[in-house]
């Protein structure tokens, strides 16, 4: 205020209006343009809120499905194992199970496997690859071993080899076990 009364002893009228006109203008340029840039800083920190919304999202929706399509697999193959126990000790086994030489429940998995390769991640991937190649070899020692008992011949494999089976079993699906955890943090989930 000062300012401006020093400008009237020193200029005239019209320079003084001039130049209030000019501060006026001037202020009110930097009220739009603070006010500008927080609208642009605000547009776009919502864009990126949104953004990372979405790719939360996709991540939610990955983890899901990828849970869900190892819990899947999982289960899957230990109920193959228990046909292939029953195949071992002379039992029968569910219908569609066996067809000629193939058995349809595991060609399934490799299938699955191979189709879902991308969201299970190579870690899981190999694990269950490896458990499906450990079902088809026990597949085909139980099929020889029924073969066997069928033509009372004597021999088959010995208790050894499937010891061998059951602990490789094991040893498997305790690293799926662990790769799960490590995966999806399900140790740090209380209620």
């Amino acid at each position: 205020m000062a300012e401006i009364l020093d400008w009237v002893t020193r200029y005239s009228p019209p320079v003084v209006v001039l130049l209030m006109l000019g501060g006026a203008f001037l202020y009110v340029a930097k009220q739009i343009i603070e006010r500008s840039i927080a609208a642009e800083f605000s547009a776009h920190s919502k864009e990126l809120e949104l953004v990372l919304e979405r790719r939360s999202a996709f991540k939610d929706k990955v983890l899901t499905s990828r849970y869900a399509l190892v819990t899947d697999l999982s289960s899957r193959l230990e109920r193959l194992m228990t046909n292939l126990n029953r195949i071992r000790h002379g039992q029968e086994i569910p219908d569609g199970f066996q067809v000629k030489n193939e058995i349809v429940p595991l060609t399934e998995i490799y299938e699955d496997l191979n189709i879902n390769r991308l969201q299970l991640t190579e870690d899981f991937h190999a694990l269950f690859l490896d458990k499906a190649n450990l079902a088809l070899r026990t597949s085909q020692m139980a099929f020889l071993e029924r073969s066997a008992a069928a033509k009372k011949e004597p021999g088959g494999a010995d208790g050894a080899r499937w010891s061998q089976i059951a602990a490789e079993w094991q040893r498997l699906s305790d690293q799926i076990r662990q790769a799960v955890d490590r995966h999806f943090k399900l140790s740090e989930i209380t209620m």
